[in-house]
C-alpha cells in the first residue's frame, strides 16, 4: 500500500523499507477499529486520521521522500481501505 503511494519511478532506490510505517499504521487502524461504533463516530475517525498523519510524520521516516508531500492522500487511502476491509482487519488470524 505505502510502496505504491510513496515510490516514484526515479526514487525507487531511495526507499529502503516501507514495512515500518505500514506496520505502525496497521496497528493504529486495528486498535481503533476494535472500538464499538467506530465508523459511525466522526470524532473517532478524526482521531485515527490525526494519529495516522502523526505516524507518517515521525522523524524515523524522514528518509522516505514522498511521505510528507503525500501524507493527506496516504491517510485518506488508508481510511478507505480500512473501511472496505474492516472485517478482515478485525477478524483475520
Amino acid at each position: 500500500m505505502f510502496w505504491d503511494l510513496l515510490c516514484e519511478k526515479n526514487n525507487l532506490h531511495k526507499i529502503s523499507s516501507p514495512v515500518d510505517p505500514t506496520q505502525k499504521a496497521f496497528l493504529a487502524v486495528e486498535r481503533e477499529l476494535g472500538l464499538t461504533g467506530f465508523w459511525e463516530s466522526t470524532p473517532a475517525r478524526n482521531k485515527l486520521r490525526e494519529e495516522l498523519q502523526k505516524t507518517l510524520l515521525l522523524s524515523e521516516f524522514a528518509n522516505l521522500p514522498s511521505l510528507v508531500k503525500k501524507r493527506a492522500h496516504i491517510t485518506s487511502r488508508i481510511m478507505k481501505l480500512a473501511e472496505k476491509n474492516n472485517d478482515i482487519i478485525l477478524y483475520a488470524e
